[in-house]
């Protein structure tokens, strides 16, 4: 039977009014982000984490949370009697929380930001061809569809890195074999962004509005 992956999705753009609210139900760790950013969208982006981690998970304590070796943030399982994995991702005016009961990656990204340029820096030839092939048959039809191929490629490729654990920071992520294993699922997003998932076992995702 095939699992289900919730992702509860948050738009941000009127966090910073309800700051004083939200800040109380926050891990510290969240709000210490908070108070050190100084872009509003990267505050916006903290409160969302903070919230969606706290009103999903109930993680309202720096305890409940452990990082990996490469920074990724993870349950503290000795603190929490919630033993589900989690993945957090933000881009634009949402931020997005996947949780499941096995090792997750999620990542959105706004479409219009990415560029086939960018792809073929980080890919291996076999893959990055492949991409380009279909970016530009889409994108022959129109703009749009050949932006979100770039869209899933690379939310993809950046879902599949954070459910490793590893991100750029290694360069596992340019050899041919990277991919394999690995389980995907793409969607959209207001027709202007991109969510995917990735996970070692096949699933579905569930899509989850929340609202502060």
């Amino acid at each position: 039977m095939e699992r289900i992956i919730d992702v509860y999705v948050l738009n941000v753009e009127d966090l910073l009014e309800k700051a004083d609210q939200i800040l109380p139900e926050i891990a510290p760790y969240y709000v210490q982000k908070y108070n050190k950013a100084k872009a509003e969208g990267v505050k916006r982006h903290e409160l969302g984490a903070g919230i969606l981690l706290s009103r999903c998970l109930n993680v309202k304590e720096d305890f409940q949370l452990s990082f990996g070796e490469h920074g990724k943030p993870i349950l503290n399982i000795e603190n929490n009697d919630n033993t589900k994995e989690f993945n957090l991702s933000h881009s634009g005016k949402y931020v997005v929380l996947a949780v499941s009961d096995d090792a997750v990656g999620a990542d959105i990204e706004q479409i219009k930001r990415l560029k086939l340029p960018v792809l073929k820096r980080v890919l291996h030839p076999c893959f990055y061809e492949q991409i380009e092939a279909d970016y530009e048959k889409e994108n022959a039809k129109s703009e749009s569809d050949g932006k979100l191929i770039l869209g899933k490629s690379w939310t993809i490729l950046e879902a599949v890195l954070k459910a490793s654990g590893t991100g750029f920071i290694t360069e596992e992520y340019n050899q041919e074999e990277f991919f394999d294993g690995w389980h995907t699922r793409s969607t959209e997003l207001d027709g202007e962004y991109v969510i995917s998932c990735a996970s070692r076992t096949p699933f579905s995702m569930n899509l989850i509005p929340m609202t502060v």
